[in-house]
Order: C-alpha cells, then structure tokens, then sequence
C-alpha cells in the first residue's frame, strides 16, 4: 500500500466513519469525522456500526474520492494506520461490521465510479464499555491535523465535480 493523503484526494471528497463508541478503540471512525466536521469543507458522514445504511447518503453527494475511517486488525503497533484499497482489505482481517468492508468499497465504487479507500487504524482494545486507549488517543488527533491539512490545501487545487462536468 502505497497510497498517501496527497495522492489520493482530488475532486468531491467524502468521508464516511465507521464504528461503535461503546467498543473502545473500534470508536476511531466516528471520532475522526465528528473533529473533522468543523475543520473541513467536505462531506464527514458518521455511518455508525451499519455502514450499508449510509449507502445512499454517500453516493447522493456524487464523491470523486470516499475515505472510509474505521478500526481494522492490521497486526500493527495499536494506533498504526495505513490507507488501504479494496484488494488491500481482502489480506488484512478483521473489522467489526456486518458487511465485509471489501464488499461495501466495491458497491460504492461502482454505484458512484468514485475512488474508495479505507484509512484503517489499528484497535488496542474493542472491549464493550471502554473508551480510546491512549494510543487511539494520539493517532485521532494525528489524523485529524493531517487530513485537515491536506483537505484545506487540495480545496483549491481541485474543483467540485459540478464545476468541471460543465466543461
């Protein structure tokens, strides 16, 4: 996986968090997106623990790029992240959600032609009732500053869709 932030946002970007908040670090989607919401101008949908019921939501908002955030097993130090594709996923294990998250990526991209990537961090403790371990702790914030940054950059190196689909 060679993917970086820079590499991949281009056009409409929409990012979709995925988790539980109850199951401790499996909570790292949805936090991301909820500190995103204010420090991006791109759509940041909190999917819950179902992501297949935020389906249609994400392809209305007709994404060039769609980043799924959601805690994997990636058999990294907890905290570690990498920016995976749908063949990536198919090698890496384990994510907490009734869809497998390959099947997910490949119906959204061929129902909005868009790029799909899942940023997946690595889970210390999905035990029931715990909060973000203090590594998750630090990475949240991490990733937070860093696709901030390069969202807020891209914005004025790529326009929306509906700016270019007319010429």
């Amino acid at each position: 996986m060679n993917n970086s932030f820079k590499d991949i946002i281009s056009g409409r970007t929409v990012f979709v968090g995925i988790g539980n908040e109850l199951r401790g670090d499996d909570g790292i989607g949805l936090l991301i997106i909820e500190k995103l919401r204010d420090r991006i101008d791109c759509p940041c949908i909190n999917a819950g623990q179902v992501p297949e019921n935020s389906f249609g939501i994400i392809v209305k908002e007709r994404p060039d790029t769609v980043i799924i955030i959601d805690a994997v097993q990636l058999f990294m130090k907890p905290g570690s992240y990498q920016l995976l594709t749908e063949m990536d996923i198919q090698h890496t294990g384990f994510s907490t959600h009734t869809l497998s998250l390959a099947v997910f990526m490949q119906y959204l991209k061929e129902a909005s032609d868009a790029d799909v990537y899942l940023l997946g961090v690595q889970p210390r403790s999905t035990e029931l009732g715990q909060g973000l371990t203090s590594q998750l702790e630090d990475s949240l914030d991490e990733l937070v500053n860093l696709i901030a940054e390069v969202c807020n950059h891209s914005l004025f190196l790529y326009p929306n869709r509906e700016e270019t689909d007319n010429g």
